[in-house]
Protein backbone atom coordinates (compact mmCIF):
# COMPACT_ATOMS: atom_id res chain seq x y z
CA UNK A 1 0.00 0.00 0.00
CA UNK A 2 2.86 2.33 0.86
CA UNK A 3 4.58 1.64 -2.46
CA UNK A 4 1.31 2.09 -4.36
CA UNK A 5 0.93 5.51 -2.75
CA UNK A 6 4.50 6.42 -3.75
CA UNK A 7 3.86 5.34 -7.34
CA UNK A 8 0.62 7.34 -7.56
CA UNK A 9 2.38 10.40 -6.10
CA UNK A 10 5.20 9.97 -8.63
CA UNK A 11 2.67 9.95 -11.47
CA UNK A 12 1.02 13.11 -10.11
CA UNK A 13 4.38 14.89 -9.91
CA UNK A 14 5.36 13.75 -13.40
CA UNK A 15 2.11 15.19 -14.77
CA UNK A 16 2.82 18.41 -12.85
CA UNK A 17 6.29 18.67 -14.39
CA UNK A 18 4.84 18.02 -17.86
CA UNK A 19 2.21 20.77 -17.41
CA UNK A 20 4.86 23.21 -16.19
CA UNK A 21 7.06 22.57 -19.23
CA UNK A 22 4.13 22.77 -21.65
CA UNK A 23 2.92 26.16 -20.44
CA UNK A 24 5.91 27.64 -18.60
CA UNK A 25 7.79 29.00 -21.61
CA UNK A 26 4.63 30.31 -23.28
CA UNK A 27 3.81 32.68 -20.42
CA UNK A 28 5.43 36.13 -20.19
CA UNK A 29 7.62 36.51 -17.13
CA UNK A 30 5.44 39.27 -15.60
CA UNK A 31 2.26 37.23 -16.08
CA UNK A 32 3.96 34.17 -14.63
CA UNK A 33 4.74 36.02 -11.40
CA UNK A 34 1.12 37.16 -11.14
CA UNK A 35 -0.15 33.62 -11.71
CA UNK A 36 2.30 32.29 -9.13
CA UNK A 37 1.07 34.82 -6.58
CA UNK A 38 -2.55 33.98 -7.38
CA UNK A 39 -1.81 30.27 -7.06
CA UNK A 40 -0.22 30.84 -3.65
CA UNK A 41 -3.27 32.79 -2.44
CA UNK A 42 -5.73 30.16 -3.69
CA UNK A 43 -3.56 27.43 -2.18
CA UNK A 44 -3.38 28.94 1.31
CA UNK A 45 -7.08 29.86 1.36
CA UNK A 46 -8.05 26.35 0.24
CA UNK A 47 -5.68 24.81 2.79
CA UNK A 48 -7.24 26.85 5.58
CA UNK A 49 -10.85 25.93 4.80
CA UNK A 50 -10.38 22.30 3.78
CA UNK A 51 -9.41 19.22 5.75
CA UNK A 52 -7.22 16.50 4.31
CA UNK A 53 -4.98 13.77 5.62
CA UNK A 54 -1.33 14.81 6.27
CA UNK A 55 -0.22 12.72 3.27
CA UNK A 56 -2.71 14.58 1.04
CA UNK A 57 -1.38 17.92 2.25
CA UNK A 58 2.18 16.85 1.44
CA UNK A 59 1.40 15.91 -2.16
CA UNK A 60 -0.61 19.13 -2.62
CA UNK A 61 2.33 21.14 -1.25
CA UNK A 62 4.67 19.33 -3.63
CA UNK A 63 2.44 19.98 -6.66
CA UNK A 64 1.99 23.68 -5.89
CA UNK A 65 5.67 24.35 -5.18
CA UNK A 66 6.76 22.35 -8.24
CA UNK A 67 4.42 24.29 -10.52
CA UNK A 68 5.43 27.68 -9.18
CA UNK A 69 9.19 27.06 -9.18
CA UNK A 70 9.32 25.39 -12.60
CA UNK A 71 7.13 28.04 -14.24
CA UNK A 72 9.28 30.84 -12.79
CA UNK A 73 12.47 29.15 -14.02
CA UNK A 74 11.06 28.35 -17.47
CA UNK A 75 9.55 31.79 -18.06
CA UNK A 76 12.83 33.49 -17.13
CA UNK A 77 15.20 31.56 -19.40
CA UNK A 78 14.97 27.86 -18.55
CA UNK A 79 18.35 26.29 -17.80
CA UNK A 80 19.98 29.73 -18.30
CA UNK A 81 17.60 31.39 -15.83
CA UNK A 82 19.12 33.18 -12.83
CA UNK A 83 16.45 31.39 -10.78
CA UNK A 84 17.54 27.89 -11.82
CA UNK A 85 18.96 27.32 -8.32
CA UNK A 86 15.34 27.11 -7.10
CA UNK A 87 15.22 23.65 -8.70
CA UNK A 88 17.80 22.51 -6.14
CA UNK A 89 15.60 23.75 -3.30
CA UNK A 90 12.65 21.99 -4.92
CA UNK A 91 14.50 18.64 -4.87
CA UNK A 92 15.35 19.07 -1.19
CA UNK A 93 11.74 20.01 -0.40
CA UNK A 94 10.42 16.94 -2.22
CA UNK A 95 12.87 14.69 -0.36
CA UNK A 96 11.52 16.04 2.94
CA UNK A 97 7.84 15.88 1.99
CA UNK A 98 7.47 12.64 0.05
CA UNK A 99 8.73 9.09 -0.42
CA UNK A 100 12.31 8.79 -1.81
CA UNK A 101 10.96 7.19 -4.99
CA UNK A 102 8.83 10.29 -5.68
CA UNK A 103 11.66 12.80 -5.28
CA UNK A 104 14.03 10.61 -7.33
CA UNK A 105 11.67 10.17 -10.29
CA UNK A 106 10.70 13.85 -10.21
CA UNK A 107 14.34 14.95 -10.13
CA UNK A 108 15.25 12.80 -13.13
CA UNK A 109 12.11 13.94 -15.00
CA UNK A 110 12.96 17.62 -14.46
CA UNK A 111 16.51 17.04 -15.71
CA UNK A 112 15.24 15.13 -18.75
CA UNK A 113 12.71 17.82 -19.70
CA UNK A 114 15.35 20.54 -19.34
CA UNK A 115 17.71 18.56 -21.61
CA UNK A 116 15.00 18.28 -24.27
CA UNK A 117 14.45 22.02 -23.93
CA UNK A 118 18.11 22.88 -24.67
CA UNK A 119 18.63 24.00 -28.26
CA UNK A 120 20.98 21.87 -30.41
CA UNK A 121 24.50 23.26 -30.61
CA UNK A 122 24.25 25.07 -27.29
CA UNK A 123 27.34 25.47 -25.13
CA UNK A 124 27.94 23.45 -21.97
CA UNK A 125 26.93 26.45 -19.86
CA UNK A 126 23.20 25.63 -19.56
CA UNK A 127 23.78 21.85 -19.70
CA UNK A 128 26.05 21.57 -16.65
CA UNK A 129 23.44 22.70 -14.08
CA UNK A 130 20.89 20.36 -15.69
CA UNK A 131 23.22 17.37 -15.37
CA UNK A 132 23.86 18.29 -11.74
CA UNK A 133 20.18 17.68 -10.87
CA UNK A 134 20.33 13.83 -11.03
CA UNK A 135 23.58 13.85 -9.02
CA UNK A 136 22.04 16.14 -6.41
CA UNK A 137 18.99 13.90 -5.98
CA UNK A 138 20.75 11.16 -3.90
CA UNK A 139 22.22 13.84 -1.62
CA UNK A 140 18.77 15.37 -1.20
CA UNK A 141 17.39 11.91 -0.36
CA UNK A 142 20.14 11.39 2.22
CA UNK A 143 19.37 14.73 3.86
CA UNK A 144 15.66 13.94 3.83
CA UNK A 145 16.23 10.56 5.49
CA UNK A 146 18.47 12.15 8.14
CA UNK A 147 15.81 14.78 8.80
CA UNK A 148 13.12 12.11 9.25
CA UNK A 149 15.42 10.11 11.56
CA UNK A 150 15.98 13.19 13.70
CA UNK A 151 12.23 13.76 13.90
CA UNK A 152 11.67 10.15 15.03
CA UNK A 153 14.44 10.44 17.64
CA UNK A 154 12.92 13.66 18.98
CA UNK A 155 9.52 11.97 19.24
CA UNK A 156 11.08 9.04 21.15
CA UNK A 157 12.92 11.42 23.49
CA UNK A 158 9.77 13.46 24.13
CA UNK A 159 7.84 10.25 24.87
CA UNK A 160 10.52 9.10 27.34
CA UNK A 161 10.58 12.50 29.05
CA UNK A 162 6.78 12.49 29.38
CA UNK A 163 6.90 8.93 30.74
CA UNK A 164 9.58 9.88 33.26
CA UNK A 165 7.60 12.94 34.36
CA UNK A 166 4.50 10.79 34.80
CA UNK A 167 6.48 8.26 36.87
CA UNK A 168 7.82 11.04 39.10
CA UNK A 169 4.32 12.42 39.62
CA UNK A 170 2.98 8.95 40.46
CA UNK A 171 5.91 8.31 42.81
CA UNK A 172 5.33 11.64 44.52
CA UNK A 173 1.64 10.86 44.93
CA UNK A 174 2.41 7.43 46.38
CA UNK A 175 5.06 8.88 48.71
CA UNK A 176 2.63 11.54 49.91
CA UNK A 177 -0.02 8.94 50.72
CA UNK A 178 2.48 6.75 52.62
CA UNK A 179 3.87 9.70 54.58
CA UNK A 180 0.33 10.80 55.46
CA UNK A 181 -0.33 7.31 56.81
CA UNK A 182 2.85 7.41 58.92
CA UNK A 183 2.06 10.90 60.19
CA UNK A 184 -1.38 9.69 61.21
CA UNK A 185 0.27 6.81 63.09
CA UNK A 186 2.63 9.24 64.87
CA UNK A 187 -0.30 11.45 65.82
CA UNK A 188 -2.20 8.50 67.26
CA UNK A 189 0.81 7.41 69.30
CA UNK A 190 1.44 10.95 70.52
CA UNK A 191 -2.20 11.42 71.53
CA UNK A 192 -2.19 8.11 73.43
CA UNK A 193 1.37 8.46 74.70
CA UNK A 194 1.84 6.54 77.93
CA UNK A 195 5.43 5.28 77.98
CA UNK A 196 8.51 3.96 76.21
CA UNK A 197 6.59 1.64 73.88
CA UNK A 198 4.78 4.48 72.14
CA UNK A 199 8.01 6.50 71.99
CA UNK A 200 9.80 3.59 70.30
CA UNK A 201 6.99 3.23 67.76
CA UNK A 202 7.19 6.94 66.97
CA UNK A 203 10.95 6.61 66.37
CA UNK A 204 10.42 3.61 64.06
CA UNK A 205 7.80 5.50 62.07
CA UNK A 206 10.00 8.58 61.66
CA UNK A 207 12.86 6.36 60.45
CA UNK A 208 10.53 4.81 57.87
CA UNK A 209 9.58 8.28 56.65
CA UNK A 210 13.25 9.29 56.37
CA UNK A 211 14.06 6.14 54.35
CA UNK A 212 11.14 6.75 52.00
CA UNK A 213 12.26 10.32 51.38
CA UNK A 214 15.87 9.19 50.82
CA UNK A 215 14.75 6.55 48.28
CA UNK A 216 12.65 9.10 46.44
CA UNK A 217 15.56 11.57 46.34
CA UNK A 218 17.93 8.86 45.04
CA UNK A 219 15.41 7.95 42.33
CA UNK A 220 15.06 11.61 41.33
CA UNK A 221 18.84 12.05 41.03
CA UNK A 222 19.11 8.89 38.93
Amino acid sequence: MHMQSAISQSIILLITVLIAFLFGKKLPYELDLQLSGLLFIVYFVAKKFTKFLPSDYRIIDAVVFSLIILMIVLSSGGASSPFFFLCYFLLFALSLLLHPLVSMTTGFAIALFFLFDVEPGSSLGPIVPILSLPFLTPFALFMGNEYRKNLKQKKVINTLVEHQTELKENSMMFLTLVIKSHIKTIRNFSENFSGDHELEEIKKTTRRIEKLIEKYEEGGEA
